[in-house]
C-alpha cells in the first residue's frame, strides 16, 4: 500500500542503493529490520478491511490525501458499500482538494463499475 519510507517516523521516500562493493548481507539486514519495525506492524494493524476503512475515514493514515481519494471508495466497494464510495467522491473530499482530469475519469469509472464484477474478481483470487 505504501512505500516503506512513508511508514517510518521520518515520513519520506526511501530507497536503498546497491553498488558492486555493497555489503549485501548488511543491506538486507537493514531492509528486513525496517520491515519488522514499520511494515509488519502497519499491515498487522490494518489486515482487517473494516479497520482500514475506519483509519481512512478518520484520516489516521499519513500516507497522502491521494491514497484516501483512490483507496477509500475501492474499500467501500470491497465491503459492498459502493454507494458510500460515490457519496465520498461527490461530497467527502476536503474543500481544498483539487480534482484533476484524471481523477474525474476515475470518479466516472468508479460510478459505472459493476459491484458484481469486483465480487467475481475477488472470488477468483482466493
Amino acid at each position: 500500500m505504501a512505500q516503506l519510507g512513508y511508514l517510518e517516523p521520518e515520513y519520506k521516500f526511501k530507497d536503498w542503493f546497491f553498488k558492486d562493493n555493497t555489503n549485501l548481507d548488511g543491506k538486507m539486514d537493514e531492509i528486513f529490520k525496517e520491515i519488522r519495525l514499520y511494515a509488519y506492524p502497519f499491515y498487522t494493524e490494518f489486515e482487517n478491511v473494516e479497520r482500514l476503512i475506519e483509519a481512512f475515514e478518520k484520516r489516521e493514515l499519513l500516507i497522502g490525501r491521494d491514497y484516501q481519494f483512490y483507496m477509500l471508495p475501492l474499500l467501500y466497494m470491497v465491503v459492498g458499500q459502493k454507494e458510500k464510495g460515490i457519496d465520498f467522491l461527490n461530497n467527502g473530499l476536503q474543500p481544498d482538494y483539487r480534482v484533476n482530469e484524471f481523477m474525474q475519469k476515475y470518479i466516472e469509472r468508479y460510478q459505472e463499475y459493476p459491484e458484481e464484477k469486483l465480487a467475481e474478481l475477488m472470488c477468483k483470487k482466493r
